[in-house]
C-alpha cells in the first residue's frame, strides 16, 4: 500500500528509500499491492516526485497492471514476499532482461521457524518449512536481493549461494 509513513516504521523505511531513489535521479513509479489509499499519503509521494498513476478502477488489479506496462520499466523494486512471489513471473514474462530488487525487510521462514521452536509445534514447522522453500524460491528467481543486516545477508549467502547477490542496509 501507499506507505503510512507517520503511523508505521517499516512504511517510514519505504517512504525514505522512495525518497533516496528520487533524490539519486531514478524515476519512480509507486505500485500499491491492493487497496486505495489516504489520498494524504498519495500526495506526500507526489511532492517527492514519486509517480503514482495506478488505481484499481482504472487498471484493475497490480499484476493486470504490470502485464500491460512492465515493460517500459528498466528495473523493480519489490517488497513484500506475496507481492513479489506474485510480480516476478509476470515481469519475467512481460519484460525478461528487466532488472528485479526483491526487498526482505524480513525473512520470514526464520521468523516462522523460530516460533515453531518456541511452541515445539510440528505444524507451524512444516509450515515453516514450506515458507522457505518458497522465499529461497523467490531469491533464486530475482536479480538482487535487499536484507537489513550483514547476518541476515551471511546467512541468506549460506542457503543460496552467490547466484543472487546480495546487500544490507548496515545501522
Amino acid at each position: 500500500r501507499v506507505p503510512h509513513h507517520d503511523m508505521i516504521a517499516a512504511d517510514l523505511t519505504t517512504f525514505n528509500l522512495l525518497k533516496d531513489l528520487v533524490r539519486f535521479g531514478y524515476t519512480v513509479t509507486f505500485v500499491p499491492w491492493g487497496a486505495p489509499w489516504p489520498e494524504r499519503y498519495a500526495m506526500d509521494l507526489r511532492r517527492l516526485g514519486v509517480i503514482l498513476d495506478y488505481s484499481p478502477e482504472q487498471h484493475g488489479s497490480t499484476v493486470d497492471y504490470v502485464k500491460t506496462f512492465g515493460h517500459r520499466y528498466a528495473a523493480f523494486y519489490l517488497q513484500p514476499m506475496g507481492l513479489a512471489a506474485e510480480l516476478v513471473p509476470v515481469i519475467r514474462d512481460v519484460a525478461p532482461k528487466v532488472q528485479i530488487v526483491f526487498h526482505a525487510a524480513d525473512l520470514c521462514f526464520v521468523r516462522e521457524q523460530r516460533e515453531a521452536d518456541l511452541k515445539q509445534d510440528a505444524a507451524l514447522r512444516k509450515s515453516a518449512a514450506q515458507t522457505k522453500k518458497q522465499e529461497l524460491g523467490l531469491i533464486r528467481r530475482v536479480d538482487h536481493l535487499v536484507v537489513i543486516s550483514d547476518k541476515e545477508k551471511e546467512f541468506i549467502t549460506a542457503e543460496v549461494g552467490r547466484a543472487t547477490p546480495v546487500s544490507s542496509f548496515t545501522c
